[in-house]
């Protein structure tokens, strides 16, 4: 079946979903009134799949200026059912943008074992911010163990290797054996900095925390903020998860979960 993981709008105000049909992506565009675009890809629809991939998900996208499409996801490699995270950039009428990163499409290479990108956005430069978490290796045989992370794709399709270290800021704020952490929010500010969310939870402890963190343009923490910068949110809840971030017109950030 159809599964619909994220939404935006263009400048035409019309609304384009993704996700996965059947474990491929889908990109779906529609008009004002709700119906399906026909003017876009097969009758509204794209579905998009990769030579070197078994199957394939849609987890974020963002519209650009120009109405291109950003589309970030995770795709499980053929042979070694590896799971690998993917920005990839669509052109205003559906077809993959081959200006792009390798025809369209930049694997992220995060690790070496599973990998997710769930959010992206678009900073002051032009460039995007790519959230998510990757596998790390641990001794649980039924477990796994995350770290967070955020990266900087360059808008020709290249991680920046001058963000974070060789292009990634991670978290690993929960170290357990079966530790997770997980990031599904990310936007950037006018000035560069980077704002953005992330959880931890423990398998072994039971123990569960959120937290909101703040990168300056290079992306490494910012101390001007909570000290740190990364601002725990002190919620009594046996288990919490950060969801999505936004910021305001007057600056002040705004968090669900």
């Amino acid at each position: 079946g159809i599964v619909y993981e994220a939404l935006d709008v263009d400048s035409y105000g019309r609304p384009i979903v993704t996700g996965y049909l059947n474990d491929t992506i889908i990109v779906r565009r529609y008009n004002a009134v709700g119906q399906l675009d026909p003017s876009f890809g097969d009758n509204g629809t794209v579905k998009i799949g990769f030579d070197d991939a078994l199957y394939s998900f849609g987890y974020a996208i963002n519209v650009l200026e120009d109405n291109k499409i950003l589309v970030a996801g995770t795709k499980v490699e053929l042979g070694t059912n590896i799971l690998n995270a993917f920005i990839m950039r669509l052109k205003a009428n559906g077809t993959l943008d081959n200006t792009f990163g390798n025809n369209g499409c930049l694997n992220l290479n995060v690790g070496d074992l599973a990998e997710f990108a769930l959010d992206i956005d678009v900073d002051a430069d032009g460039n995007y911010l790519v959230a998510g978490h990757s596998e790390m290796p641990n001794n649980s045989e039924t477990l796994p163990k995350y770290e967070a992370y955020v990266t900087r794709v360059l808008s020709n399709g290249t991680v920046d290797t001058s963000f974070g270290t060789n292009g990634f800021t991670r978290f690993e704020l929960f170290e357990g054996e079966v530790a997770v952490n997980n990031s599904e929010a990310v936007v950037g500010a006018q000035d560069g900095q980077v704002f953005g969310t992330l959880y931890s939870f423990d398998h072994d402890t039971q123990e569960s925390r959120a937290y909101v963190y703040n990168l300056n343009e290079n992306g490494q923490l910012n101390e001007d903020f909570a000290g740190t910068g990364i601002m725990m949110l002190e919620l009594s809840a046996i288990e919490i998860r950060t969801k999505e971030i936004m910021l305001s017109d007057s600056g002040k950030v705004i968090v669900t979960g």
